[in-house]
């Protein structure tokens, strides 16, 4: 249970169910202690804020195998990539870099979320094909996508509906695309943008009237501003969001910094608020954040943190795992906000050349964090039989192993997008260096050839060619600095 309260304010309890598998091989016959402790600070001892209350623990035996080695809950992580900061074009170098990116950023083949920034107001800079080449690329990684298309500046109702130049263009949108792409978020902060509640109404309801099945309705990316818009202010009032709402199968809200838990213009705060106040299990509807992340000038404050700047990333990553279903860092290449450096030239860049944006004064970069959370909650399939070989030197320490077979996920709604990697993740939350020592059975015996992501300030310097022969457990050895993650990357050879 989250609580949140303060003496000017009414108290708000958010309430959730979290849950944990534990894989019969690290179970023994007889008595086994389990032992709970909060987590250290990432980058300090101070605790603050790190309180957790306990409703219950309860054990259950599984009747079957579990479909997912679920870790506290399922959640999805992605971003945006665009050629730059304000740069919505598209090139085909560009394109040509995705796969390179997901892979280094932990987060591909597993269903994770993508956002595709396709608003009309760009689409001169985006030809058709090239769309096409995007989504289909993210389908080829297994990727969900979220697209948004109408921009709604300027628009003039007909009545209560949309002017049929807005309609003809959305229906060309769905009719092109609309197998490609699982969620479609319907206008981009309505308030400080200074759009028209009637219009993003408007937009809903055509959107629901010529969408497939398979594509979900989602609310505008919040921003909760408290002026602006028609009418004044709108986007900040409950009310007025509700309307909206009532519209939209996913709800959003976008955050940077610690602004998610601002009691007026929170996402986390805002959203829990719509539905009352108190939400007895998760949010009610599927929550879907298109922005979040920190810049250069976002640091925690008033704890102590070694790395104050690397610590704020951490800390709203890991808030919104806590709450949200799929949560996406603002984009990959965004100025301050960024994961990886610019690239300037994306016809004649190599991806082996991508660049770690660098961590603000020395300190650890984002993609270092975001790595770390992705291999620990974010990558997904069946779970892989495992046992540690070194258990002893590993008892009470904050390491983790997650071993997917993401081939048995279910095929991507609309894009049918499958995968057929095996994922074996190496996680060190620890602030000393941990060697983890496994034995994994792989889902068949035989070859697998793939990549190991591990540390690097480069794609390339970060990857390495691997190949296993699994009989079918395979052992391997990976020593983890603090902080740090190893993934393989791994397809069965014919």
């Amino acid at each position: 249970m989250i609580q949140t309260w303060d003496t000017e304010h009414e108290p708000l309890q958010f309430r959730q169910t979290y849950r944990l598998y534990i894989p019969k091989e690290l179970l023994q016959v007889g008595a086994n202690t389990l032992r709970l402790a909060l987590p250290p600070h990432p980058y300090g001892d101070d605790a603050r804020g790190l309180a957790i209350g306990w409703d219950y623990l309860a054990l259950s035996e599984l009747r079957s195998p579990a479909p997912e080695p679920i870790h506290g809950r399922m959640v999805y992580l992605g971003s945006t990539i665009q050629a730059g900061a304000d740069n919505f074009s598209l090139n085909s170098g560009m394109i040509a870099h995705i796969p390179a990116i997901l892979q280094w950023l932990g987060i591909a083949y597993s269903g994770n979320t993508m956002r595709a920034v396709y608003w009309s107001d760009v689409q001169q800079r985006q030809p058709p094909a090239l769309q096409r080449q995007m989504l289909e690329t993210y389908r080829d990684l297994n990727m969900t996508v979220v697209s948004n298309r109408l921009h709604t500046g300027g628009i003039q109702l007909q009545g209560d509906e949309l002017p049929d130049d807005a309609k003809a263009n959305l229906d060309q949108f769905f009719q092109e695309f609309g197998t490609l792409f699982q969620y479609h978020e319907i206008d981009n902060e309505p308030g400080l943008f200074d759009r028209s509640k009637a219009v993003v109404m408007a937009v809903a309801k055509h959107v629901n009237a010529i969408k497939p099945a398979h594509v979900k309705t989602t609310a505008p990316g919040w921003a909760y501003w408290e002026t602006g818009g028609e009418p004044e202010g709108w986007e900040r009032d409950l009310d007025h969001r509700r309307d909206v709402e009532t519209l939209t199968e996913v709800t959003n809200g976008h955050s940077y910094g610690s602004s998610y838990n601002d009691f007026r213009g929170g996402s986390f705060i805002e959203n829990l608020r719509t539905y009352g106040d108190r939400v007895d299990d998760g949010f009610p509807k599927e929550f879907l954040v298109t922005e979040t992340g920190t810049n250069d000038h976002h640091a925690e404050a008033n704890t102590g943190a070694s790395q104050p700047h690397a610590a704020e990333f951490d800390r709203i990553l890991r808030a919104h795992i806590a709450v949200a279903d799929r949560v996406m860092q603002h984009a990959v290449f965004a100025g301050g906000y960024s994961l990886l450096r610019q690239v300037e030239e994306w016809e004649t860049h190599d991806p082996m050349d991508l660049e770690l944006y660098p961590g603000v004064d020395g300190e650890e970069s984002r993609v270092q964090t975001f790595r770390r959370l992705a291999l620990a909650y974010a990558t997904h399939g069946k779970p892989l039989p495992y046992r540690y070989l070194n258990p002893d030197a590993l008892r009470y320490k904050t390491v983790y192993f997650r071993a997917v077979d993401t081939s048995t996920l279910a095929a991507l709604p609309g894009s049918r997008g499958k995968s057929d990697r095996v994922l074996l993740n190496f996680v060190n939350f620890e602030t000393t260096p941990q060697t983890l020592k496994v034995a994994v059975t792989l889902p068949q015996p035989g070859q697998y050839r793939g990549d190991r992501m591990g540390a690097g300030t480069t794609y390339g310097s970060a990857t390495t060619p691997v190949a296993l022969t699994a009989a079918p457990e395979v052992s391997l050895e990976v020593t983890l600095p603090p902080r740090e993650s190893v993934q393989y990357i791994l397809s069965p050879t014919p």
